[in-house]
């Protein structure tokens, strides 16, 4: 199982959107994942804005439970 989400953060780390791109089949998973991204933010970042805006404005992320 694996669902992969789009994270768009703004430069303070705070998530902004969070939204599934391929879901894993199982609606309490998918849910799961979409809480947990936002209970983690704000989320590490570097300091170096170029950085951010080409890495971490808008990325995607796989997560599969082990």
């Amino acid at each position: 199982m694996e669902v992969v989400v789009r994270i768009q953060l703004v430069p303070t780390g705070e998530v902004i959107n969070v939204s599934i791109i391929s879901g894993s089949g199982n609606e309490s998973l998918d849910r799961s994942v979409l809480a947990a991204v936002n209970r983690a933010q704000p989320l590490p970042v570097p300091t170096d804005i170029r950085i951010f805006e080409q890495q971490f404005r808008s990325f995607i992320m796989p997560f599969r439970p082990e």
